[in-house]
């Protein structure tokens, strides 16, 4: 075992006689596995040329223990993950800690957790620990449908004030941008500049909730800056995201979507790995990706059983990559899309077991138009929680 699930398990045991003395207290754990067969054509392998199928058993990086603490007004949440993923072999890390102060119909929280606009997610669950394949795509993409119908983003540190009465809460929140900055992996308009960013990510929500519809309107915004560069150069990329998360309830059936538009987003992640969510510097001008897609999902349940639709988009478009002479790229949009369809079974209180398929499509490179091929991903998951 690596020394920092260590360090935690022990930061764990500390606060077990302290907690006896708390208005509330509990530690849990979500133990996840994966067996699965991941299928990629050819042009998802390193050889070119013959399809690759694998057999696969995993934990995801959904996988952790948490604990969730409250004294009078104040409480607290952490979540330490684990998973068996290339790049976090065996190792443990915190996803979440953050702590909430509640006063009146009101709270503040503060910690390391999703932005306000990146918590609506869709219940897919395979592929979350699989190693990423030549294409390009993200580590840990696949179950969150990170660039094939959801934004890239990160849990990074927020402050946020909610407002709740009734059906109605208003969000208002600020954000850290990847590594603690906005537009980490925005190359500047010149190599002797300085980077920095003179606000911090800004959001709006507002959500209104009942036992037939919820809907979330949701604004992100975010803007990094250069000081030295040459006159008449750019000096400054904004970012910005406007989603729709909303849920329909109908007796056992549930429909939710997550619809999205906004430009440069890949400013706000640092698991853009593609590049395509950046802008450009054409002309000592920074020109502007559009993105735009979400996901819908469908599910029914029927006692122990449920059956799960979900379908994702993302489209990225930039005109000024077919700038002949510039960029001189071959298409200027990209998209990439997901289907997804699995049948959650509760076999006790506290032992699911989900089967799923999906098939991923990854759409034509718009530099040279090679297609980057489509992906099977089927398996069962184990999830065992307390």
């Amino acid at each position: 075992m690596k020394r920092p699930f260590l360090v935690y398990l022990a930061l764990a045991s500390c606060l077990l006689p302290a907690a006896t003395a708390m208005a509330e207290f509990r530690i849990g754990f979500k133990a996840y596995v994966e067996l699965g067969y991941d299928s990629r054509d050819k042009a998802q392998t390193n050889n070119g040329k013959n399809r690759v199928s694998s057999v696969f058993i995993n934990m995801p990086s959904s996988s952790r223990i948490y604990g969730r603490f409250r004294q009078d007004n104040v409480s607290g949440y952490f979540e330490v993950g684990l998973s068996n993923s290339r790049r976090n072999p065996g190792n443990a890390k915190f996803r979440k800690l953050y702590g909430e102060y509640a006063f009146g119909n009101s709270k503040l929280q503060a910690g390391q957790t999703e932005p306000l606009t990146a918590r609506f997610v869709s219940p897919q669950y395979l592929g979350a620990a699989a190693e990423s394949s030549s294409s390009g795509r993200e580590v840990n993409s696949r179950s969150l449908l990170r660039g094939c119908g959801t934004p890239n983003y990160n849990r990074v540190p927020v402050v946020n004030y909610t407002y709740r009465s009734g059906h109605i809460s208003l969000q208002a929140g600020a954000f850290a941008g990847p590594g603690g900055r906005i537009g980490g992996a925005i190359t500047g308009p010149d190599e002797n500049s300085d980077r920095y960013w003179d606000l911090p990510g800004l959001e709006l929500s507002a959500g209104y909730k009942t036992s037939l519809i919820y809907i979330a309107p949701g604004f992100a915004w975010g803007r990094v800056k250069w000081q030295g560069v040459p006159i008449g150069e750019d000096d400054s990329v904004a970012a910005w995201l406007v989603n729709m998360p909303c849920q329909i309830n109908y007796g056992p059936a549930v429909l939710r979507l997550n619809p999205y538009y906004g430009r440069n987003l890949g400013a706000f992640t640092r698991n853009d790995r593609n590049g395509y969510g950046k802008p450009i510097l054409v002309e000592e001008e920074f020109k502007d990706v559009i993105q735009y897609g979400g996901w819908i999902h469908l599910g029914v349940k029927f006692g122990i059983v449920s059956t799960n639709l979900i379908y994702g988009h993302s489209h990225y478009r930039n005109d000024d990559w077919t700038r002949q002479g510039q960029v001189s790229w071959v298409n200027d949009d990209y998209s990439r899309k997901a289907y997804v369809i699995n049948f959650p079974v509760a076999v006790a209180t506290n032992f699911t077991l989900v089967p799923e398929l999906g098939y991923y499509v990854y759409g034509d490179r718009p530099e040279d138009n090679l297609n980057l091929g489509k992906e099977i991903l089927a398996g069962v998951q184990f999830q065992l929680e307390y």
